[in-house]
């Protein structure tokens, strides 16, 4: 059985960030006969106090999710990397939204909105192949093709839409601690990074709007970093 994240089989991540989320025994329970291969009678000869020891690494351990690819809800829909590194500055700023309007009101519509905009079907193998290829394995982000996926979503699992979550949470308190100051300005008022895109946009930084749209957000944000490193440094310069 497994005694930690990096160790837990891709196929348990889900069961695991449903424990870890609702924190309920009998969800540790699920799990552990999960891990035990169905071998219930085993885990019913459990002390209690045993199972707990067995899976507190689920909430004391900072959740490895590198084996989190894809989920399977009617066909294979591919997650973002578990640290967003391939996540484009539209879709972070579309899908953050929807995650933080969950978190806060817990309103199902919104889950999926959010569940719909990171799980996405693959590109063709052509386009993987190309030269041209992005990074990202997952059909662009699509407000319009989002709306039909979430209809299909309705009938994913709880674990599934647990682990996604999770995987999204950890990639944001990672992208938080690496530019928190930068971050916290970002975000200091709603539509702000939306603001940020424009912004960006009109100095020509990437591009057009969609150009600056479709940068990966880190790229976005180191760019700000430098930015900021910069000024400071010729302010300093400054008699």
């Amino acid at each position: 059985m497994a005694a930690g994240w990096a160790e837990c089989p891709a196929g348990l991540l889900g069961l695991a960030a449903l424990a870890r989320a609702t924190r309920l025994p009998e969800d540790r329970v699920r799990f552990t006969i999960a891990a035990l291969e169905g071998r219930r009678r085993l885990v019913r000869l459990m002390e209690p106090a045993r199972l707990v020891e067995a899976t507190q690494w689920i909430f004391d351990e900072t959740p490895d999710l590198s084996k989190a690819t894809h989920i399977t809800v009617g066909r294979k829909l591919l997650l973002p990397a578990a640290d967003l590194s391939n996540v484009s500055l539209i879709e972070f700023i579309l899908a953050d939204e929807a995650f933080r309007s969950y978190v806060k009101g817990r309103d199902t519509a919104e889950l999926l909105r959010f569940l719909s905009l990171v799980a996405r079907p693959s590109k063709k193998k052509a386009e993987i192949a190309s030269a041209d290829w992005d990074g990202d394995a997952r059909v662009p982000v699509n407000t319009a093709h989002a709306e039909r996926q979430a209809k299909a979503l309705r009938h994913m699992s709880a674990e599934q839409a647990a682990l996604v979550l999770l995987l999204w949470e950890q990639g944001l308190e990672r992208l938080q601690k690496t530019f928190a100051a930068l971050y916290a300005r970002a975000r200091q008022s709603e539509g702000s990074m939306m603001e940020l895109a424009y912004d960006l946009a009109g100095q020509g930084t990437f591009g057009s709007f969609e150009q600056v749209c479709k940068t990966p957000v880190y790229t976005v944000f180191l760019h700000l970093f430098y930015a900021k490193k910069q000024a400071e440094a010729s302010r300093k310069k400054q008699p």
